[in-house]
């Protein structure tokens, strides 16, 4: 008896020591993506590709400021690489750090960590997509929330393969961590129905229609 509780236990130490790899996550490890707000000129318009202010450097050029404070949420969602988006977990969760001039880095930027990644092990890779919102003041705390509610601006990543996860291997062979490597992309506004633009069609029109009548 005494022999095989001894047996599990150490079958549980071992599944705890090689149970989940672990990432370092964040958009300023292994190179910097920062992250941009909607542009004013056209807010639903969606960008992805790295600006002059990446790590490696691009050419995009994007409208809107770079986020900044607690005002806009930043997640990474990740899963074995069979997962899909709709199977993603959450893994980690933060906000944006501040500048004096919202067009300066670290704006656009988080201070990241390392976590694991539920079902993948040490020396195995795994899916994971970064997912930014604005929360509208802490309203909206989850990605779900500000989906329901339509009329936030939100943008995320591809879905991508990291390297294989750090920790060690069945043989005792440390892996180092890999990390989140993305581009740069921006939050976009909710785009109006069409139903919404027909609406309003019909309201300037009956405007229209009422102001003729009583000239």
């Amino acid at each position: 008896m005494k022999k095989t509780l001894l047996i599990v236990s150490l079958m549980a130490g071992v599944a705890s020591v090689f149970g989940q790899g672990a990432i370092n996550w964040g958009n300023n490890t292994g190179g910097r993506s920062p992250i941009y707000g909607p542009d004013p000129s056209n807010p639903s318009a969606s960008l992805s590709g790295q600006s002059s202010l990446g790590s490696p450097a691009g050419t995009n050029v994007y409208g809107g400021p770079l986020l900044q404070g607690t005002g806009f949420t930043f997640d990474v969602w990740a899963g074995t690489t069979a997962a899909t988006e709709g199977s993603l977990v959450l893994i980690a969760e933060t906000t944006f750090r501040t500048s004096a001039n919202p067009a300066a880095l670290p704006a656009g930027l988080v201070n990241g960590g390392t976590t694991t990644v539920p079902g993948v092990t040490a020396g195995q890779n795994a899916h994971y997509e970064i997912r930014v919102w604005d929360n509208k003041g802490g309203t909206l705390p989850t990605w779900a929330a500000a989906q329901l509610a339509g009329n936030t601006a939100m943008g995320e990543s591809a879905i991508l393969t990291s390297a294989a996860l750090g920790g060690s291997l069945t043989d005792g062979t440390p892996v180092s961590n890999p990390s989140t490597v993305f581009t740069s992309f921006n939050i976009a506004g909710a785009v109006p129905e069409p139903t919404t633009f027909a609406l309003a069609g019909l309201g300037a029109a009956a405007l229209m229609i009422f102001r003729r009548r009583n000239k």
